[in-house]
């Protein structure tokens, strides 16, 4: 136990320091982390989530044919989802992802 000089006990005021340093530190970590993931490229999360290689990793460009900058100019009421089609073997092991887009009207 640790006495300050006016008698009040000092082990408090230790624990609270080095949980508030090691909570900020956390947040810093699971920050960074998020960033990272959210400006990692599309087929390197891919790749990562499904276990396959990078190279194994095919995304299709997205089509423009929604786009309201488009002549004609305006709300074309279709939007494209993704479409994300995994590969797998005979072992059900993920060999390669293709992503894909699918056109849907509002």
């Amino acid at each position: 136990m640790f006495i300050k000089n006016d008698g009040s006990l000092m082990r408090q005021d230790i624990t609270w320091k080095v949980l508030k340093e090691l909570g900020m530190k956390s947040a810093a970590v699971l920050l960074f982390a998020g960033l990272y993931w959210w400006l990692l490229p599309e087929n390197r999360k891919l790749a990562y989530l499904h276990s396959v290689p990078v190279h194994q990793v095919y995304i299709n460009a997205k089509p423009h044919d929604c786009d309201f900058d488009r002549a004609p100019y305006g709300n074309k009421e279709c939007h494209f989802e993704k479409l994300v089609q995994v590969e797998q073997d005979d072992h059900h092991r993920a060999t390669a992802v293709i992503v894909d887009w699918v056109k849907v009207g509002d």
